[in-house]
């Protein structure tokens, strides 16, 4: 193991077996896959019913950016754990692109051409043939009716990044700290002129090299399944509890204001990334340790205070009702309340339940890129279906068709058509 890790544990406390996948990590993707689909019934609203859109608690969007943040430093983690050896031949580095390419491309590919035809073809050939090759917003716009495809162009980048990296052997941890000094820079670059959204890319990247590092690191044999659900609780919170995001934009106003976020292309989708995204780092970085079995008294303190902190936003929503509309933050109060409430009580019974809610919503995860990358097209669909439509009673009805519709055509394309493609490939 990396030195420079030694600093992550302490080795008295942990078993340093050789890392491997954890099988708990698919209810991770699978909630956060789920909290992308149901963030995009939000965010755009009357999208799925053109002619209705929920309001006071049912409007409440969950953290679909954040769900992706933990995206990235997942698709790290796999790779830091599928390749302790360096890519260092030909051979190597050959069979990690096709294994890459084979789990990635046939299902994007599909969920693309499947875009450009619930579009009506609107798009021209030099758009959709730019998006096959991953140039999606640098080279041509984005294919709205699949705009989640963004953030695979950013996958496809740090995949092809970890090849020179691995093969130099250069440390994980010395690439994400590298990473993270040249978000800031190229940030305050960007806004004289310089370097356009490159920021942007090395934000992502500082995500997906602390996975690749966290790959690297022993875990604890023993699983604590209460603290993997409220680790869950905490993610669909953090959108409206991350007192950190408050605390860096004044901190970075007051020291260097242009580094908070970039006024260049700063807007949707050219600069969906950015400095500011750190601010969810310490929370993200929480709940993927607390799902890797990682543990010692230095964490256990950490993950205490970073617990805690919320409580801050809660006292300050007490304050302030009824002064402030807080309807759309009741669910992520309950969230982060009931996932406090885990944490720290220790039950018998709270752990069997917990292992079986685990284990039943990590079917899910088996399928979340499908459903990452096809439940867009889907709500796409509904978007031009105007009858039945403009109430909650349709909102909701048409809720459950496009969850199933997505659930179901996520499951044919991971389990009966990729494996279809990979053995003739």
């Amino acid at each position: 193991m990396d030195q420079n890790l030694a600093l992550l544990y302490q080795p008295g406390s942990l078993q340093t077996t050789k890392p491997k996948f954890n099988s708990n990590l698919e209810a991770l993707r699978a909630i956060a896959a789920l909290v992308v689909v149901w963030h995009h019934t939000i965010v755009h609203p009357f999208q799925l019913d053109p002619n209705f859109a929920p309001t006071g608690t049912a409007n409440f969007n969950p953290p679909g950016h954040f769900a992706v943040l933990i995206f990235f430093i997942l698709s790290g983690y796999v790779i830091g754990l599928a390749h302790h050896k360096p890519l260092t031949t030909w051979s190597s580095v050959k069979i990690y692109v096709r294994k890459r390419f084979t789990r990635i491309y046939p299902i994007y590919a599909v969920s693309l051409i499947f875009a450009v035809v619930v579009s009506g073809f609107k798009y021209s050939i030099i758009t959709t043939l730019g998006h096959l090759i991953f140039c999606q917003i640098i080279w041509v716009p984005l294919i709205f009716e699949n705009n989640p495809l963004w953030s695979l162009q950013y996958e496809m980048l740090f995949y092809l990044l970890f090849i020179p990296l691995s093969s130099l052997r250069i440390s994980p941890i010395l690439v994400t700290i590298v990473s993270i000094f040249l978000s800031f820079i190229t940030a305050y670059l960007a806004n004289r002129g310089i370097g356009g959204t490159s920021y942007s890319y090395f934000v992502g990247f500082s995500f997906w090299a602390l996975g690749w590092a966290l790959g690297t690191v022993p875990t604890s044999p023993s699983i604590n399944y209460r603290k993997l659900i409220s680790a869950l609780l905490l993610l669909l919170a953090i959108g409206y509890f991350n007192v950190l995001q408050s605390a860096y934009t004044k901190m970075a106003t007051i020291i260097m204001p242009m580094i908070v976020k970039p006024t260049v292309s700063s807007e949707w989708p050219e600069s969906f990334i950015s400095p500011i995204d750190f601010a969810a780092l310490p929370f993200a970085l929480l709940i993927i340790l607390q799902f890797i079995n990682y543990e010692n008294k230095y964490f256990r303190w950490t993950a205490i205070i970073l617990y805690i902190l919320p409580a801050y936003t809660l006292i300050y929503i007490a304050r302030n009702f009824p002064k402030e509309n807080t309807s759309t933050a009741l669910l992520p109060i309950l969230f982060y309340i009931i996932s406090v409430f885990i944490f720290f009580y220790k039950s018998e019974i709270l752990e069997r339940c917990s292992k079986y809610i685990i284990s039943k919503i990590g079917l899910i995860g088996s399928i979340s890129y499908g459903l990452y990358v096809i439940h867009f097209p889907i709500i796409s669909i509904f978007h031009r279906i105007t009858i039945f439509s403009g109430s909650i009673k349709t909102f909701s009805i048409r809720f459950v068709i496009y969850a199933i519709l997505s659930i179901a055509t996520a499951y044919w394309l991971e389990k009966k058509f990729q494996p279809f493609i990979k053995k003739i490939l």
